[in-house]
Formats: C-alpha cells, structure tokens, sequence
C-alpha cells in the first residue's frame, strides 16, 4: 500500500481540507497547511468544547497540560477531547454510552474531577489517578504531572454498577498513529528497569509471569504504552479505596490497520501462537485479558448519530467524517 493510500495519508488530507474551509482566516504554524499557529490552536477543538477545555486546562489550577501538537489537524488528543468532552456535564448521557460501550446496563457515573465553577465534570483528560499519587513511582516524589513526565490516560470515567461495586475505566485514545518498527532506546541507566520490573508481572503486576517475558520486550510502541497503561489501572485497583475495578478501555479508526502492526519480536509468537494483531496479542499476555478492553471508535460511538441529545455529532461527523460513518477513499 502506498504512503498516499494509508489510512493516516486520507485523514491528514482530509484534515488539511476542514482547515482549508473553517479555518482560512486563522494562521498556520511555519505555513503548514495541517496546523494551526500557536494563537490559534485550540480552534482545533470544536466549538461545543472549546471554551470548556480551555478552562479545565488553564484556568482551573488542575495542572493539565495541552499536548505540544494540540493545533495539528491529526492531533490525537484534539480528537480524543472533541469525541468525549461533550459528555463531561452530562452524566445521565455517558451512562447510556458507557453502558452501550461496555454491553451492560446504563450505570451510575461518578465524578472524576474536582468540583470546577459549580459543576463536576464526569469525564478527566489526562488521568493519573485519584488523589494526586504516583501509582508508578515516575514523579520522583513530586505529585505526577498531568499530560507530561508521567503515565497518563488520555482520558477516564468512573461508575458504580448495579452490585454497588465502583469502577475506573482507563481510555486510550487513538487516532493515525502507527509504530512499524518503532523500538524504544535501550533502557542504559536502568530507570525503566527501577520503576516498573517490580509492577510488570503477576502476582504484582498485570502481565503473566509463565510466558518468558521481560520488560525489554515491552520496549517497542504500542507495546510500551499499552503496559503502563495497564500497570496503572492494576495499581490503581490494588491501591485506591475509591475503585474496585479498574480497567483499560483502548478506541482507535477501524481504519488504522498499521496500528495494530505487532512490533516486539517476542509477542509475534507468544505463547507458541502466531500473533498479526498487537492488540490481541497484548491482551493474551495478561492475567486478566478483561481488563483490556478493545473497541474501534467507530462502533464506539455509533449510537449517537441517533441519539437527539448528543446536538454536537453533526458537527463532529463534519470534523472526522471517517470516524463517524463516512466513507475513506483508502
């Protein structure tokens, strides 16, 4: 498949084309065509979250940080706000969409957030966990840095069930990344090694211990992502009397085949199987593969075209009309 047909070549065209008519009047960074110019980057974000997400980020002393890329047209993170924001101050709606997500009643949801201009928000960006603490041991003694310096969930959301029991779900968003062949550097000081060997495997951590693997395995995108991820969401359900659940909830195009790419070596084969999918095979790895949970993002949030309180998807069918029924040209 060449460059140009690739599922992130349709989307960087397509974006460059949204900006080319929305965005005319407004300044591009160094005049790329696909990013907006640092004054005017959050009108990335659509107008139905604008506004909110610049307060939650800035001015709300949460300590959240934009990604550097927040202006580019395949920004991961403006994608990810522009999808879930809407749902932050509407609870009795992202339980009907959780619940579709998940196959289960509409639960109860909880507020993540602290309480911002008189309304909880139900849905955090940038998560590191309740209470301020470092689950991971990566803030060197400092409270983790939101978005920055430390494992994050680009997103989360919380909910009591019908048993009573609380539960996290840890969202990952993504969007047009892909990872061919992108081995991370050797971990030469062993600050890797410190952090995470003793979180990595059962009974400790989320990862079997009877499969041969090593961290030096996981050094390999997306694999290095999804185990911190789930490090945190084990560490979390272990530590935290707020939750006892919690899990990871993993949303990307249906599209992005390269995604799923496996990169490490060690999981093409584990467990004597031949893998093709990264995800599947990240799963299998787990003491637990429920606590892995893998949803494209188009049957994601597909119910909400019919949903008429959901008044933003026309506009986010305009934005990302690939994610959200229409038809790529890959």
């Amino acid at each position: 498949m060449s460059k140009r047909c690739t599922f992130a070549g349709h989307e960087h065209r397509a974006q460059i084309d949204y900006f080319d008519k929305h965005f005319a009047e407004h300044g591009r960074h160094r005049d790329r065509p696909f990013q907006l110019a640092f004054p005017g980057r959050l009108h990335n974000l659509l107008p139905a979250v604008r506004g909110a997400a610049e307060r939650l980020f800035h001015r709300d002393a949460l300590d959240i940080q934009f990604h550097t890329y927040i202006g580019h047209g395949r920004s991961s993170q403006a994608c990810c706000i522009n999808f879930l924001m809407p749902f932050a101050d509407k609870p009795d709606l992202l339980s009907r969409w959780v619940g579709s997500v998940l196959g289960i009643d509409p639960p109860r949801m909880l507020p993540l957030e602290k309480e911002i201009a008189g309304a909880h928000r139900f849905v955090a960006f940038e998560y590191t966990g309740p209470d301020d603490r470092d689950f991971l041991g990566e803030a060197e003694g400092r409270v983790p840095g939101r978005g920055a310096n430390a494992t994050a969930a680009d997103a989360a959301v919380a909910f009591e069930d019908t048993d009573g029991a609380r539960h996290l779900l840890l969202i990952e968003w993504k969007y047009t990344e892909e990872y061919r062949s992108h081995r991370l550097s050797q971990d030469r000081n062993g600050k890797r090694q410190a952090r995470y060997a003793d979180k990595l495997f059962a009974p400790d951590g989320p990862v079997r211990a009877d499969l041969g693997l090593s961290l030096a395995d996981f050094l390999h995108e997306p694999f290095y992502q999804l185990v911190r991820q789930q490090m945190l969401a084990f560490q979390i359900e272990r530590q935290s009397e707020r939750f006892d659940r919690a899990r990871v909830l993993h949303l990307s195009p249906a599209g992005n085949h390269a995604l799923h790419q496996v990169t490490s070596p060690a999981f093409a084969t584990l467990g004597g199987m031949p893998h093709d999918d990264a995800f599947v095979a990240f799963a299998s790895s787990l003491v637990d593969p429920a606590a892995f949970i893998g949803r494209t993002v188009e049957e994601a949030f597909a119910p909400l075209a019919g949903w008429a309180e959901a008044d933003w998807w026309p506009a986010l069918a305009a934005r990302y009309s690939s994610l959200c029924g229409g038809e790529t040209d890959k």
